[in-house]
């Protein structure tokens, strides 16, 4: 009844890279590849996540609805015959009567239906879920609406099967199908355009998720340390470092991990004194809340970082907007300057006085005289008056010196004359 999914190429919907080879993208291989996969996940919510006890955890929700989230509309016919062909072959096997089945497969045929439907509609084709527009609606859309429909249909199924309340029945399927769209349906949306990491990122990145498994087995099979006091931090970690992919990504395999261990009857949940359909729904109830609080602050970091880049990169093309303006000014008004001092009185008034620069402009007169001059009207007088009784024989720096927000200060002759030619 209930895949996981993986891919290589960037944009390639499917795993292993199939699109990318000749002649793949046919109705075939895509009702081939969505088969596979929704069986071999149906298969294992059988015999590896309790289904037998109870609506478990059901992994084909995610490839489902992610498949018909990356389909035209006009090939969602293949997936839906894979689901039918797959929920029929799996029930019959384990055992339902060909009523029942069938009532699963309605069920579950709707639900990526409505799930994918609705998303595509809300998010108007943006479907990145690494912005919280996409993360928003898909919770809503694929991880609350899909599987709601498909438990109302389910529920009932469920209560003709074995006689459970049809409500109560169709709350767990919500929850153990929402975790199912949400750690597989998720990471391959996701994914699509993240580049593979290398060298230490990808080091790092395996020794992520390799850390946050064992972590989870330490909280489910050996002890009875709550797994949030284990799972959160590396959970954090891992929201900061690789952002929602490798936090969805991490989530699938924690949710693998606890879902057969509270099936084995491992794990506080499974200590709980409760029915096993309750003790699965809990575990379920407390992996869907703790990974979308984290994927949520993913989301935002991602949307911070991103604000930065891009106020910064609006702050780069209005100074380089100002800085062309600047010399276009100055070279008009420099077109029709006469003199030196028409020239240092244009760069004095629009460049220092634009920039906060304090300009030092040290030159002797054209008419010989011996004696220095100083023409900017940001120096201190007695800077100006100092330099007014060199000779042709003093040492000066000039011919410019400037420095950015306040006026060059000197106490003496000897402390000007160490300044440097040009002080930006």
């Amino acid at each position: 009844m209930r895949a996981s999914a993986t891919r290589s190429a960037a944009g390639d919907p499917w795993p292993f890279g199939l699109a990318a080879a000749p002649g793949l993208k046919s109705d075939l291989s895509v009702f081939a590849v969505v088969l596979v996969f929704y069986v071999a996940g149906a298969s294992a919510a059988w015999h590896s996540f309790g289904a037998p006890a109870g609506l478990a955890f059901f992994p084909p929700a995610g490839v489902t609805v992610a498949a018909m989230v990356l389909l035209p509309r006009r090939r969602w016919w293949l997936v839906v015959a894979a689901i039918v062909v797959g929920e029929f072959g799996v029930d019959l096997a384990n055992g339902l009567s060909v009523t029942i089945s069938a009532g699963y497969v309605a069920a579950n045929v709707v639900e990526p239906l409505v799930g994918a439907s609705l998303f595509l509609r809300f998010t108007a084709g943006d479907t990145r879920l690494d912005r919280r527009r996409g993360m928003r609606w898909f919770l809503v859309a694929a991880v609350g609406a899909g599987p709601l429909a498909g438990g109302i249909l389910g529920g009932a199924t469920r209560a003709a099967h074995t006689g459970d309340v049809w409500w109560d029945a169709a709350f767990h399927w919500l929850i153990g199908d929402g975790l199912g769209v949400l750690v597989v349906g998720a990471p391959i949306l996701v994914m699509r355009g993240v580049a593979m990491p290398r060298g230490r990122r990808l080091r790092e990145a395996v020794a992520a998720l390799g850390g946050t498994l064992i972590l989870t087995v330490l909280a489910y099979w050996v002890s009875d340390i709550p797994p949030t006091i284990l799972l959160l931090p590396p959970f954090v970690w891992v929201a900061l470092r690789f952002g929602a992919p490798g936090v969805l990504l991490v989530g699938a395999g924690v949710a693998a991990v606890a879902n057969v261990a509270t099936a084995a009857g491992r794990g506080i949940f499974a200590a709980l004194d409760v029915s096993p359909q309750t003790e699965l729904t809990a575990g379920q109830l407390f992996l869907v809340t703790m990974i979308v609080t984290v994927w949520f602050l993913a989301v935002e970091t991602t949307d911070r970082a991103d604000l930065i880049v891009e106020r910064a990169r609006q702050r780069v093309v209005l100074e380089r907007t100002e800085l062309r303006q600047t010399v276009g000014e100055l070279s008009n008004r420099l077109v029709s300057a006469v003199s030196l001092d028409d020239v240092v009185r244009t760069y004095t008034s629009i460049v220092a006085d634009r920039y906060q620069v304090s300009v030092l402009w040290l030159g002797r007169y054209d008419s010989g005289l011996d004696r220095f001059r100083v023409v900017s009207d940001t120096l201190p007088d007695t800077v100006s008056d100092e330099i007014a009784t060199w000779t042709s024989s003093t040492p000066a720096p000039g011919p410019v010196a400037m420095k950015l927000g306040t006026p060059i200060w000197v106490s003496d002759r000897e402390e000007l004359v160490r300044q440097p030619e040009s002080t930006v």
